[in-house]
């Protein structure tokens, strides 16, 4: 009887190893794209709030204006971050994220084809553009708000790992 008591607790001990084995794989592969994510967003926003703070001010002497007019009515190295960290954040973030930097980033062009070209500061182009700042700016916040549901929504699921593979997109 206790060859056989050793043989069960064995197969018993072998098969919880191999389940705590693969839900801890499990877990893992979460906590990686979690990190991920979160590295992202934070990378995200922060190529937002560089690329919003490069506008030419109003009080910038004329040769520094004009230089940050050219600057900015290009595609600055900060913007191709922002590009390129919005389509990862699409391929790697859940539905709601996507959806909420893809308003972000129409209302970050909007802005920047708003704002008025040298020589075109019209009271008419001047108010425009400070609507479309202001859409950008509560776009920004509205952002942060669903950035920080979906990391908190991750975090519950890395507390119960085994719903942590029902995390797809919709």
């Amino acid at each position: 009887m206790s060859i056989l008591s050793a043989l069960i607790g064995a197969c018993v001990a072998l098969l919880v190893s191999t389940v705590l084995y693969r839900w801890q794989k499990m877990v893992d592969r979460e906590t990686l794209v979690q990190t991920e994510l979160r590295v992202l967003y934070a990378k995200f926003l922060a190529a937002g709030n560089s690329a919003y703070l490069e506008q030419p001010l109003k009080g910038d002497h004329a040769e520094v204006a004009s230089e940050k007019m050219q600057a900015f009515f290009s595609i600055s190295a900060r913007e191709q971050d922002l590009y390129t960290l919005r389509d990862q954040i699409v391929l790697l973030a859940p539905n709601e994220v996507v959806n909420e930097v893809r308003r972000y980033d129409d209302a970050f062009r909007k802005w920047k084809i708003a704002f008025p070209q040298p020589g075109e500061e019209s009271p008419d182009n001047i108010q425009e553009a400070r609507n479309a700042s202001d859409e950008l700016r509560k776009q920004h916040k509205r952002l942060i708000s669903v950035l920080r549901d979906s990391l908190r929504k991750q975090q519950r699921f890395a507390l119960f790992p085994f719903n942590a593979g029902r995390m797809e997109n919709k």
